[in-house]
């Protein structure tokens, strides 16, 4: 059976932020100043969350700083405790 793989902080940030509060990548960066195309490297996987971004996700959606971090770093560490396994 397939496990299902690591889910990234752009997955959780575009199904658990923007989608519920009806908020488009657009919105978020024009009220947050992260250039929009940095915003869609996060959701798509190519980016990561920066110590400047979290800081400004966690304003804008009331969280903290450390909820963002910590989420690139689980998703950072998954992946690659997920490659390691493959070279076994």
């Amino acid at each position: 059976m397939n496990e299902p793989g690591p889910v990234s902080p752009g997955e959780i940030l575009l199904k658990e932020f923007l989608e519920p509060a009806n908020t488009t990548p657009g919105r978020l960066a024009a009220e947050t100043h992260i250039p929009e195309s940095e915003i869609q490297d996060i959701i798509s996987g190519k980016g990561r969350i920066s110590a400047d971004t979290a800081m400004r996700l966690s304003a804008f959606f009331g969280t903290t700083s450390q909820f963002w971090l910590n989420l690139q770093n689980r998703y950072d560490l998954d992946i690659h405790e997920a490659e390691r396994r493959r070279e076994l």
